[in-house]
């Protein structure tokens, strides 16, 4: 194994696309990965890796710089349509916001410092009054044990805090680049908690902090940040922005890179690899979470990637022995790694996923994710009730101007998956799925419609229906081998229809405000025949970002 990684990172050093300089990453959250997605609908960037983020600075820059260059492509008469005003205006307002980055690469004249200090690159204060109470997750269901909460109305949102009331939040972000091989980045944040039952509470947390050493085309990454694997904007099955930020040792390339020979017809490449540890708050403090990703563009318009994470050891569980452990984490099970057939000491998931761009439809894109928790020996076991799945629709130019966009997505979760027989507390960090929101035994729809409004307004609108079951199973087995699940008890269950509205305002350079408004009616709330409620959502948010009022006297980035 260690010889093949070897191989690998030679020839990410032999085939870099640019030399890339260590910068900090972009949250999961900001609007430029839409934005880009806007670029990518014209056509100026085909070469984008998508379902591995967050990216670097840096990288973000790269996607820039070609979609500067093929912009002067673009014949004058062809220009002057409406779609083309919309992306200069986005382009200009991208070259200001990554100014540096992109003198760094020889795109925009200036200087390049050896040190950039940024000690207030956003602030941001949030205000969230909810009705709507979170529950747990049952905590068996005859496959296995899961120690999880939901609360639809504030997932995906990194494992921040929410109470049924009132809750405020004030983070900041700061970052410096000390040499062209070193970054530092942190967000701290301050929280005061007050539910309308019970005592309130003030936080200050490290939602995250990192360093990042890069050279040529590999960066490695030491700290807490967010991971996302998959095509969804908020991430896959196996990796989301649904928990807090992960601490961890992450390696992998930062811009996609061809290979030598004929291996180059595979298309451009990215990899990734990580090790987290997961916290004290579990039955098995400090598990270590590992994983790794490859992700082929073998055409501009196919996008294929393979995922795979173990959880492995922690205080107290039976640890797998060193060669167990290699032959795990590559999941390779043989009689040469010495893996046990008996017994479950790791708990494994595996996905596969591919986008599909369909150039006459304005490029919009279908995706398709699908996996399995844990392998089975037993094919229809595996695919009937282990098999999980997301598929997606994304429409960049919902209207010919670009302005609309929508997305469509669906999401099937088995009773057996995010649970487990050794790590009780399941597929999860602090009490949130590390994967899907919805949690296990479960089924979603979701649309997602963003429109850019004239006086640079935007709006949202998100739809959902959720169907989650608490029905129990039982096994037949053999070995460790499940030949059979039989449901021997059927509980009832409980639907959500969710809808969210949100309005946001460039109020001026530098300066956006955001306020929004959910209703969700609840069926059966925790699968209790009956309990039916309606939960309501009012949340108010304000995000200064000063190095943008500073470098633009217009006031304006659009």
């Amino acid at each position: 194994m260690l010889k093949r990684l070897f191989i690998l990172v030679a020839l990410v050093f032999i085939s870099p696309p640019l030399l890339s300089d260590s910068t900090p990453n972009v949250p999961i959250e900001d609007p430029v990965y839409r934005e880009i997605d806007k670029l990518m609908a014209v056509g100026l960037v085909k070469e984008v890796i998508l379902s591995q983020r967050p990216w670097s600075r840096s990288e973000i820059a790269r996607i820039l710089a070609r979609a500067i260059e093929n912009r002067k492509e673009i014949p004058s008469e062809e220009a002057r349509q409406t779609v083309w005003i919309t992306i200069d205006r986005l382009l200009t307002k991208l070259q200001s916001r990554f100014r540096q980055e992109l003198i760094d690469l020889g795109t925009l004249e200036g200087e390049s410092p050896k040190i950039i200090i940024r000690p207030l690159e956003t602030a941001q204060f949030d205000y969230t009054l909810l009705d709507s109470p979170s529950r747990l997750v049952p905590t068996s269901n005859g496959l296995g044990q899961i120690d999880a909460t939901i609360n639809p109305f504030v997932e995906n949102q990194n494992g921040k805090h929410f109470v049924d009331g009132n809750s405020l939040r004030l983070e900041t972000t700061h970052w410096v680049k000390l040499s062209k091989y070193f970054s530092l980045y942190a967000e701290p944040q301050v929280e005061a908690l007050a539910p309308n039952t019970g005592s309130s509470d003030l936080n200050l947390l490290a939602q995250k902090l990192y360093g990042k050493v890069a050279y040529k085309n590999l960066e490695l990454e030491v700290g807490r940040d967010e991971l996302i694997w998959g095509q969804s904007p908020h991430g896959g099955l196996i990796l989301s922005d649904n928990a807090r930020p992960l601490d961890m040792l992450k390696a992998g390339t930062i811009s996609p890179f061809y290979l030598p020979g004929f291996l180059k017809y595979v298309g451009p490449t990215t990899f990734q690899l990580f090790f987290a540890d997961m916290g004290p708050e579990r039955e098995f403090p400090h598990a270590i979470l590992s994983g790794y990703r490859v992700s082929l563009l073998p055409v501009t318009f196919f996008e294929i990637s393979l995922n795979h994470v173990v959880m492995m050891g922690g205080n107290g569980a039976d640890d797998p022995t060193p060669m167990e452990a290699i032959g795990e984490y590559t999941g390779i099970l043989s009689t040469a790694t010495g893996n046990r057939h008996q017994g479950a000491f790791t708990n494994r998931l595996f996905s596969g996923e591919a986008r599909v761009v369909i150039p006459p439809l304005r490029n919009s894109a279908f995706y398709v994710e699908a996996g399995f928790d844990d392998t089975n020996t037993e094919i229809d076991v595996l695919l009937q009730d282990d098999a999980t799945y997301l598929t997606g629709f994304y429409i960049p130019r919902l209207s010919s101007s670009g302005s609309t966009d929508l997305r469509l997505e669906y999401r099937h979760i088995p009773a057996l998956t995010y649970r487990h027989t050794q790590y009780l507390s399941g597929f999860t960090l602090n009490q949130k799925m590390l994967g899907a929101n919805t949690g296990p035994d479960s089924d979603s729809a979701t649309a997602l419609l963003q429109i850019d409004l004239p006086d640079y307004y935007s709006y949202n609108l998100s739809v959902a229906y959720e169907w989650r079951d608490s029905d129990l199973f039982t096994t037949i087995t053999e070995g460790s081998s499940i030949l059979d699940i039989l449901k021997r008890q059927d509980n009832p269950s409980e639907q959500r229809w969710r809808i969210q509205n949100n309005i946001s305002k460039e109020i001026r350079n530098g300066l956006e405000a955001k306020i929004g408004f959910g209703y969700e009616r609840v069926n059966d709330f925790g699968f209790v025949a009956g309990d039916d409620r309606n939960n309501l959502k009012l949340s108010f948010s304000l995000k200064l970002f000063p190095s943008l009022i500073q470098h633009s006297p217009s006031g304006r980035r659009r």
